[in-house]
């Protein structure tokens, strides 16, 4: 079972944001310097899990659209990345080239980073889990879905049949 979890300093304010299993959102030791240092200013974090998961991939992807939704709501992170691109242990990923583009999911092709868009995350009926940036009017066209198809399930949450959508997050 994986899950997504926060940290908040004593008077709430949310610093990190991760994907864990068993006890990693208890764990404080393996951090990075900059978690470290707000952990010494402001003392013990709070921690909350947020998200159950049965699969870790599913876990990434919500990882990512919490840290693109924090960002987008200007919370001043401690994780050194976007997300999504852990795993399990303490393995590192190579950074060189990260956070100059972002891969949409349905094209498979690379773009700036959006400034402007909201992050959105859909889980569809088949199990897959989407996080992009693109914004919900494009999702939609690219989904070949109405428009105001899309707004209505961004707006309310809801399912659809129709479109094999499960759940909508957005911030």
């Amino acid at each position: 079972m994986f899950y997504n979890y926060i940290h908040a300093k004593p008077n709430g304010d949310i610093f990190y944001i991760g994907k864990g299993k068993e006890n990693r959102a208890w764990f404080f030791y393996g951090r990075n310097s900059h978690w470290n240092r707000v952990v010494n200013k402001y003392g013990k974090p709070i921690v909350s899990v947020i998200a159950d998961w049965n699969e870790e991939n599913k876990a990434m992807v919500f990882e990512k659209f919490l840290i693109a939704t924090a960002k987008y709501f200007d919370f001043k992170l401690t994780n050194k990345t976007d997300g999504g691109d852990g795993t399990s242990g303490l393995k590192r990923p190579d950074l060189a080239n990260y956070n100059k583009v972002r891969i949409n999911p349905l094209t498979g092709r690379c773009g700036a980073l959006s400034k402007t868009s909201k992050p959105i995350c859909v889980e569809f009926d088949n199990g897959d889990v989407v996080f992009t940036e693109v914004g919900g009017d494009e999702f939609a066209r690219q989904l070949k879905m109405p428009i105001g198809s899309m707004s209505f399930y961004l707006s309310t949450g809801k399912s659809s049949n129709k479109y094999g959508i499960i759940k909508v997050w957005k911030p």
